[in-house]
């Protein structure tokens, strides 16, 4: 295969290898393929919660769902307020049947944009499911 072809030319960590790596990957849909280098280059550069962003996407893409949770976990760490991050890793731990889990970054969602009562809706609908009153 052509990308095949293009990844042993450009073998060498640096940052821009690992973008053509990613970006070649990624262009040909091959999400597993092109994680690995997107994580290179968000493991270099650890604040850039684009990055991480990313990388939890293109890990879900791909199916690699406890690995997404890891790259969301991850960019909390950066940015504890990051919204998206706690929607996505909310839905991705209920998928996963991990639903107290969930609800913990649900409610932190539910905080963050207090505004919009469906995710208050989508908060008590998930609490009830545990139990918890």
């Amino acid at each position: 295969m052509r990308f095949t072809r293009i990844a042993g030319y450009l073998s060498e960590p640096d940052t821009s290898r690992q973008i053509a790596l990613y970006r070649a990957a990624n262009l040909l849909g091959r999400k597993a393929e092109a994680a690995p280098h997107l994580r290179a280059l968000a493991e270099r550069s650890p604040d850039r919660t684009k990055l991480w962003r990313r990388l939890a996407l293109t890990l879900e893409e791909s199916g690699a769902a406890e690995d997404a949770v890891a790259a969301w976990r991850r960019l909390l760490q950066t940015d504890a307020g990051d919204l998206m991050a706690h929607d996505q890793l909310a839905a991705l731990l209920a998928g996963l049947g991990r639903k107290a889990e969930a609800a913990a970054h649900m409610r932190e969602a539910a905080r963050l944009d207090a505004d919009r009562p469906n995710r208050w809706r989508s908060l008590a609908q998930l609490l009830a499911e545990l139990g918890v009153r």
